[in-house]
């Protein structure tokens, strides 16, 4: 006799859920997309300059600047290289000032007739490499895009929620790497198809003059690939040994686990040693998690890396822990 109740409550705690979900994703769609356009045209001077356009209705309006970013187990966002931040609406300068409890947080009112505000920004690069994204990411031969650097987001929807449709401009020659899809290039200016601030910010842009793409595996679908920037052509080089050794781990995922739950795989690295460490650096090129590699410059290479001397690549050293074969692994 209580078999029907339980399942009747079942059910409705299902269908809820279900509701739930689907208003979440209804909120999700109806939020407009912020476009951000990033020029690190000045990444050799560790300059860059970003431009929001930031749909809002009048009114008071929160801003945050990024405090907790994915992999550095604090709230680190480097606000203190922000630099420049100037709103305007209508061509109009709107007053702001910075919340007297939390220096991430900026208030706003969105002037009568506007629906929406223009964000001028600017990031410093630091020239320490110490204090992971707050670490330095520029040369003058190659950088690293963190998105939480250059951008703000509103108060109250989650980052799930929030829709960026970004483009970058390089310096003339240079070449990228990222997990972000891309719509369109014109020459040294690309653009990404938009996506969630989620996926934005866990997809920084590795690029550089001097740049190289190694595919991993080539007889394997889908398809893995390694990318990297360095001060020197020489820089780039692989020993075939060390290439086919990569190429393995890629085959021996693959047996491993039986699926790949992405659409390409990347690993994006760089063999300068003034560069903030790569394992709070990156998230891997793909859909979904991977592993990176990280470039060690060891003594007798560090200072010489620009003048041609080879870097020393090193596989790093990873625990891994296995949940199920269907969700992949966890770093432990």
């Amino acid at each position: 006799m209580t078999m029907p109740r339980r399942m009747s409550a079942a059910g409705a705690l299902l269908l809820l859920a279900l509701c739930l979900t689907r208003a979440s994703s209804s909120a999700a769609a109806a939020l407009p997309p912020i476009a951000i356009v990033v020029d690190a045209s000045e990444a050799p001077r560790k300059i860059f300059h970003a431009r929001l356009v930031l749909p809002a209705p009048p009114g008071p309006l929160t801003l945050l600047y990024p405090k907790w970013i994915p992999g550095e187990h604090g709230p680190s966002g480097p606000i203190a290289n922000l630099a420049g931040l100037k709103l305007s609406a209508g061509g109009k300068t709107i007053p702001w000032h910075r919340d007297t409890l939390d220096m991430f947080t900026f208030h706003c009112e969105v002037p009568q007739g506007s629906q929406s505000i223009e964000i001028a920004l600017d990031f410093l690069s630091p020239a320490a490499a110490d204090g992971f994204s707050a670490g330095a990411s520029a040369t003058s031969q190659l950088a690293v895009i963190s998105w939480n650097q250059m951008l703000l987001y509103p108060a109250g929807p989650s980052s799930d929620d929030l829709t960026y449709a970004a483009s970058l401009t390089l310096p003339p020659g240079w070449r990228h790497g990222s997990a972000l899809p891309v719509a369109s290039q014109d020459g040294p200016t690309i653009r990404f198809k938009p996506v969630s601030l989620t996926t934005l910010v866990d997809s920084p842009v590795l690029a550089g003059a001097f740049f190289r793409k190694v595919p991993l595996s080539p007889q394997t679908k889908p398809p893995h690939e390694i990318d990297m920037a360095a001060d020197s052509a020489a820089a780039l080089e692989m020993t075939p040994d060390l290439l086919a050794a990569h190429g393995r781990l890629v085959d021996e995922a693959l047996a491993l686990f039986g699926a790949t739950h992405y659409g390409t795989s990347g690993w994006s690295t760089t063999s300068r040693a003034m560069i903030a460490s790569p394992s709070a650096r990156w998230s891997t090129r793909t859909r979904a998690a991977s592993t990176p590699i990280s470039c060690r410059m060891s003594s007798s290479t560090r200072g010489t890396a620009s003048t041609g001397a080879p870097p020393t690549w090193r596989r790093p050293t990873i625990r891994r822990r296995c949940r199920a074969i269907s969700s992949g692994c966890t770093r432990a």
